[in-house]
């Protein structure tokens, strides 16, 4: 049984305070890279144990649909804790701690993995793929306003609906992965050659390979599509 593994991947959220160091959509490479992603500690050291906090999740968002035998899907959020009482003090605040994606911060980010795994037996046809398993692992990167009881309402009003847009549209990216991960089942449950075992490992496994790259891709069409969800409201600050 073989087992493959993909390092995680980090979608881009543009900040639009900073948006001119960013490439544009049109420089993007035609298959999505796997980009490293960390999360930068606040200056204060002192702060640095406590500035994100993990929340696994028990139960996957029902929007994400039914998960069929043989895939399993987990997904946690972290939370990065962001303080302040104005737009510009949380703007400040979310570029220091948010995600960082190869260099750049970002509101939010969605990570994944895939791996798959599967056995082969002869058949009359030569070899059969059998006991197919895919397993997708996510984690969402928000922020979390500490001093949101005691903003006033308008400023409360603006930042929940910018959160909104900024976890529907991880949502779509999450979506994707799903969707993603429901199809490579079905090819590698389907998997089948007549040059026998050797042959069948060796394709099953490039599928995938291509298979998984086209996740990448549809995130990052969904990303060109929506400015990195700009144009459904991941703006800091929202307009009024």
């Amino acid at each position: 049984m073989t087992v493959h593994t993909v390092r995680p991947r980090r979608i881009r959220i543009p900040v639009m305070f900073f948006k001119r160091r960013y490439p544009s959509a049109q420089r993007w490479p035609a298959v999505w890279p796997v980009p490293r992603v960390r999360h930068r500690a606040p200056r204060a050291a002192l702060m640095a144990a406590t500035s994100f906090t993990l929340a696994c999740s028990s139960k996957l968002p029902p929007e994400l649909g039914d998960i069929p035998t043989g895939l399993r899907v987990s997904l946690i959020t972290r939370y990065y804790d962001v303080s302040g009482m104005s737009p510009h003090d949380l703007e400040v605040a979310m570029v220091m701690r948010g995600p960082e994606v190869e260099g750049h911060p970002r509101y939010a980010a969605t990570s994944f993995q895939i791996r798959w795994s599967f056995s082969v037996r002869a058949s009359s046809v030569g070899c059969v793929a059998q006991t197919p398993r895919i397993e997708l692992e996510m984690a969402e990167h928000l922020p979390r306003w500490t001093d949101r009881d005691r903003a006033d309402e308008e400023l409360r009003a603006r930042w929940d609906t910018f959160f909104e847009a900024v976890r529907t549209h991880e949502r779509g990216h999450q979506q994707r992965n799903v969707d993603g991960a429901r199809h490579m089942l079905r090819v590698l449950g389907a998997a089948n050659s007549a040059g026998g075992c050797t042959v069948l490992r060796e394709s099953a496994n490039t599928r995938m390979r291509e298979m998984l790259a086209q996740v990448h891709n549809d995130n990052h069409r969904y990303d060109v599509q929506t400015g990195g969800g700009a144009r459904a409201g991941v703006r800091w600050p929202p307009p009024r």
